[in-house]
């Protein structure tokens, strides 16, 4: 197994477009549910969004402020919206034709409030268009080692939470969001119980 920090994102841009990076993920497998897939990029939780504007069309690679975490196994989905400074449409770049494949599932177009995987989109008469994958690359690096104070942070606060008398999943869902939204979807899991007459006990697994 393995932990990722993805680090940047790069498209290309027909115009000088504003836009818009959202990062989505999907669960962590577990024993019991190993095969954790994302249907369309809305199932997963906003894991980061970053906005800006190009100066240029063409290729662009965009560094984000914050790194996002992706555990080994997790399925992680991409999108970029262009905003038209003009108020007008934007254009995006497809793979098409035989020189391309792609697989359902892997790239979609979002327009009027729904995800369409690019393998299935049609014209008006109902023909396939031939679209294959969405022309957006990501990077990232492997992580050797943590940021131990931030881990100590993170530790120190669902260690509160746990403690609390008004404990509930909630709360530890709050918890894990709050943590996402700070240290790109790290997770820190903490297994309790308690019982009659004894402390509370906790163990912590990164």
């Amino acid at each position: 197994e393995y932990v990722e920090e993805l680090k940047a994102v790069s498209f290309y841009a027909f115009k000088d477009y504003d836009y818009l990076i959202e990062i989505y993920t999907g669960d962590i497998p577990a024993k019991d549910n190993p095969d954790v897939k994302l249907e369309k990029p809305s199932d997963g939780t906003l894991a980061y969004s970053q906005q800006g504007s190009l100066d240029t069309p063409g290729y662009h690679t965009i560094p984000l402020d914050t790194g996002v975490i992706l555990w080994s196994g997790i399925d992680y989905a991409v999108s970029v919206q262009l905003i038209p400074k003009d108020g007008g449409s934007a254009v995006t770049y497809f793979e098409a034709g035989d020189a391309y494949t792609a697989e359902p599932g892997q790239s979609f177009f979002y327009s009027n409030g729904e995800w369409t995987d690019t393998t299935t989109m049609t014209d008006g008469q109902g023909q396939n268009l031939g679209f294959k994958n969405v022309c957006i690359k990501v990077f990232s690096d492997y992580i050797r080692e943590w940021d131990k104070p931030m881990l100590k942070a993170e530790i120190d606060e669902a260690a509160k939470v746990t403690d609390s008398e008004k404990y509930t999943k909630a709360s530890w869902d709050a918890l894990l969001r709050s943590a996402a939204l700070r240290n790109g979807f790290l997770r820190i899991w903490i297994h309790w119980r308690k019982k009659p007459g004894r402390k509370q006990r906790k163990r912590i697994l990164f």
